[in-house]
C-alpha cells in the first residue's frame, strides 16, 4: 500500500522536507466535491469552476468567437487515478475565436479548461482555455461532438454554421467545498453522492441530500406558518400519535406530517401510508403524481409509524390531499383536508 506523504511539513535545515507535486494535489482533492461517479478513482473529485460573485467561467457568444468571464477552477487529472487535482485561475475575461468549418459546412465543439503536465506525458507545464472542434458536416444534424480530451473539463459545448453563426449549450459545471452545498446548473445531473450527507443545490427543485442511494428534495422553509391538525378517521386498533396528523402551507409549499401508533398487543402486520394528491399538485420528494405515491411502510411487527412529505400547491384556488394507511387488504386510517396557497 502506498503511503502518502503530508503537506506543509517543513523538515531541518539540513534535510528540508519535500513532497511530490502529484502527492500534494492528492492531499487538495479532500477539500472538494467528490465525484462518485461510476468508474472513476475512489479519491477522485468533481471538475469545474468554483462559484463566487461576477458569474465566473460565463460565456458569451458573439462575431467570431466567445468571451469568459474570469473564474477560479479545480481540475481532476484524468492521466493517471492518483493526479490528483489541479487548482488554477483567471484573472480577467479571455476571448476565443471561433471560426466556421467551410462556407458550406457546419460544426460542433467544445470550449474547454487543459492542464498540461510534463509528469503525465505532457510537452510543456501549463494550463489554457482551448476550443476543440468536431468533423466538420454537410449539415448542422450531422455534425458530431469531438472527444474530451485528457486532464481537462468542458466548459460548453457550441455548434457554428456555414456562415460563422456561434451558438453555445452544455451547463456551466460547478464545484464546492467537500462539506458545503454544492450549485446546478444541468436539472438532468446524475452523478451520484459521494457521502451519505452531501447536498446539492438542484436548480429546479431546491435543495436535495443524497442518503446512500438517492437524492432526496428537502422541505422548503415555511416560515412562520399556522399548523393545522388532520383528523383523520382510524380503525380499531389504531391511534394518534406526538401531533397525530398536521399539515402547514406558505408560499405555494406544504408540509405534511402523520404519526399513527397501533394498540398494545396484536402481531402488527405490515401496512403503508399513501397520499392521494390531486393532478394540480406535485409531491416533491421523489414520488410520481398521478401514481399512488407510496412514501412510508411499516414492516410486520412494527408498532410506531409516520409519514413526512413535502407538497407543491395548485397555483390557486384550493384542492383537497387524502391520506390513507392500508393494512393487508384493508383501509384503517383516512383523511381530507383542504389545502390552498395563501
Amino acid at each position: 500500500m502506498t503511503k502518502r506523504k503530508l503537506s506543509y511539513l517543513q523538515g531541518t535545515d539540513a534535510a528540508k522536507y519535500t513532497l511530490p507535486a502529484e502527492d500534494h494535489r492528492l492531499n487538495h482533492a479532500g477539500l472538494w466535491t467528490p465525484d462518485a461517479t461510476a468508474g472513476t478513482p475512489a479519491l477522485s473529485t468533481r471538475s469545474g469552476f468554483v462559484p463566487g460573485p461576477g458569474n465566473p467561467g460565463a460565456v458569451f457568444s458573439g462575431a467570431g468567437g466567445v468571451t469568459i468571464n474570469p473564474f477560479q477552477f479545480v481540475l481532476w487529472g484524468t492521466v493517471t487515478t492518483t493526479s490528483g487535482v489541479y487548482e488554477g485561475v483567471s484573472d480577467a475575461v479571455e476571448f476565443l475565436p471561433i471560426t466556421a468549418a467551410s462556407s458550406t459546412e457546419f460544426r460542433r465543439g467544445r470550449i474547454v479548461v487543459r492542464v498540461y503536465d510534463q509528469l503525465a506525458a505532457a510537452a510543456k507545464d501549463d494550463w489554457g482555455l482551448e476550443v476543440i472542434y468536431g468533423p466538420a458536416a454537410a449539415t448542422a444534424g450531422a455534425a458530431q461532438l469531438p472527444a474530451l480530451p485528457a486532464n481537462a473539463f468542458q466548459v460548453r459545448e457550441f455548434s457554428v454554421s456555414n456562415t460563422g453563426v456561434i451558438v453555445t449549450g452544455g451547463y456551466v459545471p460547478w464545484v464546492g467545498s467537500r462539506t458545503g452545498i454544492t450549485p446546478m446548473s444541468d436539472p438532468n445531473d446524475a452523478t451520484p453522492g459521494g457521502f451519505v450527507g452531501q447536498y446539492r443545490d438542484h436548480p429546479t427543485r431546491s435543495l436535495e441530500r443524497w442518503d446512500g442511494n438517492a437524492w432526496r428534495t428537502m422541505f422548503h422553509q415555511l416560515g412562520a406558518t399556522n399548523r393545522q391538525p388532520v383528523q383523520p378517521w382510524l380503525a380499531a386498533g389504531w391511534s394518534p400519535g406526538g401531533d397525530g396528523a398536521t399539515y402547514e402551507v406558505k408560499n405555494g409549499w406544504g408540509n405534511l406530517s402523520v404519526h399513527l401508533v397501533r394498540a398494545s398487543g396484536g402481531t402488527y402486520p405490515a401496512a403503508t401510508a399513501i397520499l392521494t394528491l390531486p393532478a394540480t399538485m406535485t409531491y416533491t420528494n421523489g414520488l410520481v403524481v398521478p401514481a399512488r405515491p407510496t412514501q412510508m411502510q411499516w414492516p410486520a411487527g412494527l408498532k410506531f409509524g409516520g409519514i413526512l412529505g413535502e407538497f407543491k400547491v395548485a397555483p390557486s384556488g384550493v384542492v383537497s390531499m387524502g391520506l390513507a394507511v392500508e393494512q393487508g387488504s384493508g383501509i384503517v386510517a383516512t383523511a381530507s383536508f383542504p389545502v390552498g396557497n395563501p
